[in-house]
């Protein structure tokens, strides 16, 4: 989908190296737009919303990535957008479901690891949200059905469907094995590597990730996500201002925003310290921002309300 997208623009503008890299800037600025929403309707505050997005706009990382011209802009948009649409379906039946299939698909076509995701989210809307099985699986089969394409390709030029799949999974194998990220060597598909490594270990790594990941601000993608580089300290200054923004979160059971959360992040925290390249999580940053603008919002009332406690009488 991502190279489409690209044809599509340089059709337009012309072809260049500037014209593809205002492509990507576009995107970000897409990303920007799309938080704001997510997490208006996420929160149901549009202030926190709008804090969300400025903390996406500012992030170190972020301004970098815009210009590099990569897959995980794309990415990203569509993820928000996908979330979006399954959050807030404005109109019943089909015509409310199609733009959650299209999202979706695209999704998938630009990253096939995002099936993982589009998939537990619709176990949710099924488990935790009882929207009708029938409605759900009608939806789930015309999303695959638009995959269908890209997947006889795979496996008529590849002999495998999941083979950018299995790529990344080799990927990740030898940088595990010999500390080099490559995709050299014999291929190990997702199940033979499953198979190879276990279910404990799989589970132990993937909750240390998790751990890191989430709530060690020593951490470099905890740094990152806080908006700076991941050899700077400042994370540690907007730490406490995610924490206590995930915290409230959890008080106020924002069920949907955890399961979009955890549905997209799945097992990424295994391979944590096999990720070389900060830009293939980038996608959970504005999850991260929702939770610092919490935090944030929630100072500001409490600053607000400690100063007109201390004005005196008669003062507002």
């Amino acid at each position: 989908f991502y190279i489409w997208l690209q044809k599509l623009w340089l059709l337009l503008p012309g072809p260049g190296e500037y014209q593809f890299r205002l492509l990507t800037v576009a995107l970000s600025i897409g990303i920007i737009a799309l938080t704001y929403l997510l997490f208006s309707e996420l929160l149901k505050n549009k202030t926190a919303g709008l804090l969300a997005a400025f903390f996406v706009a500012v992030n170190n990382y972020a301004v970098f990535s815009s210009a590099l011209g990569e897959r995980t802009e794309a990415y990203t948009l569509l993820l928000l957008l996908f979330c979006y649409f399954v959050v807030r379906r404005k109109k019943a039946g089909w015509a409310g479901e199609l733009p959650v299939i299209l999202a979706g698909a695209a999704l998938c076509l630009t990253w096939l690891i995002g099936g993982v995701g589009v998939f537990f989210i619709y176990l949710f809307r099924k488990f935790y949200r009882r929207e009708p099985a029938k409605r759900l699986l009608l939806s789930a089969g015309l999303l695959l059905l638009l995959l269908v394409p890209h997947l006889h390709y795979e496996r008529k030029v590849n002999g495998d469907i999941f083979y950018t799949l299995n790529k990344s999974v080799n990927y990740f194998r030898n940088s595990e094995l010999h500390g080099e990220a490559s995709n050299l060597g014999a291929r190990t598909t997702w199940l033979d590597y499953l198979r190879e490594r276990g279910g404990l270990t799989i589970i132990k790594r993937t909750a240390g990730g998790y751990a890191s990941l989430f709530f060690n601000p020593a951490g470099s993608f905890n740094r990152i996500f806080m908006g700076f580089h991941y050899t700077q300290w400042y994370g540690w200054l907007i730490f406490p201002f995610y924490l206590a923004g995930l915290i409230l979160a959890l008080k106020r059971g924002q069920a949907w925003l955890f399961a979009l959360l955890l549905a997209f992040t799945h097992a990424f925290p295994y391979n944590l310290y096999d990720i070389r390249d900060p830009r293939l999580l980038f996608f959970l940053a504005p999850f991260f921002a929702g939770f610092i603008a919490l935090g944030f919002y929630q100072a500001g009332l409490l600053l607000a309300r400690a100063v007109r406690a201390r004005a005196p009488a008669g003062v507002t």
